[in-house]
């Protein structure tokens, strides 16, 4: 990716027409099973790089998890794993930062602000 392309990307543009974002560093994966919630967060970059991330899940008690971690290109990962009881309303919130400083954030569940 030129500069030029690198810094509409990075300032949220929109990407040219035939050109994709490039994939996320970091997926979430959310399994339900009854009233409890499992969360996991995945690793697979096409490139060798450092990530940060942080996690909070809210539901009957609220959980959180910080880290770090080197990503090995093409070498999927699972990088945190974690289970709430979720009967009723919950959330969970990701904040991710790649090495070339792109950030997302994920937000699932019923019971998230907007």
């Amino acid at each position: 990716m030129g500069p030029a392309l690198l810094f509409i990307a990075s300032i949220g543009g929109t990407m040219p027409e035939g050109i994709s974002e490039p994939p996320k560093a970091i997926t979430l994966s959310i399994q339900p099973r009854g009233d409890v919630t499992e969360v996991s967060l995945e690793g697979n970059s096409p490139v060798d790089q450092r990530v940060e991330y942080s996690i909070e899940m809210t539901g009957s008690s609220t959980s959180r998890h910080r880290g770090k971690t080197s990503l090995t290109a093409n070498v999927p990962v699972v990088l945190s794993t974690m289970r709430m009881q979720t009967a009723g309303d919950w959330c969970v919130t990701i904040d991710v930062t790649e090495e070339n400083g792109r950030n997302y954030r994920y937000t699932r569940g019923a019971s998230c602000s907007a």
